[in-house]
């Protein structure tokens, strides 16, 4: 958590096909009657489902490909602690570039950013 309304969500992956490719992301959200909404900068080709009973996350990117590819992530939490030295690398890149004073310069104080149009859908189960 950030404060009491705003958190940092960090994401970093690795795939299958292409271990080394760099992978990492993140992004803020912000808590508030109605939902919980992503930041609206560099969010437009991604959207957040969240599954409270499973507590799994999932992320469908809509690529910017020729092919218009979209991709599905679906994330677990762990049992264990990461020891997956890439992953906590990337990890630590992320917090890094969300952290830094250069984010924090050209796009403004967490609080005063805009959260208005990318809301993390809660998945209800029947």
């Amino acid at each position: 958590m950030v404060d009491d309304r705003h958190a940092l969500i960090l994401h970093s992956c690795q795939w299958k096909r292409s271990p080394k490719e760099a992978c990492w992301d993140w992004f803020y959200a912000q808590q508030r009657e109605g939902g919980i909404y992503l930041q609206d900068d560099n969010t437009d080709t991604v959207r957040f489902y969240f599954d409270p009973a499973s507590r799994k996350l999932t992320m469908i990117w809509r690529g910017l490909d020729a092919k218009a590819s979209v991709r599905h992530d679906v994330y677990a939490p762990a049992t264990a602690p990461l020891t997956d030295t890439a992953l906590l690398r990337r990890q630590k890149t992320a917090l890094s570039s969300a952290e830094h004073k250069e984010t924090l310069r050209t796009r403004g104080p967490v609080a005063k950013r805009s959260y208005q149009q990318h809301r993390i859908e809660l998945q209800k189960n029947p």
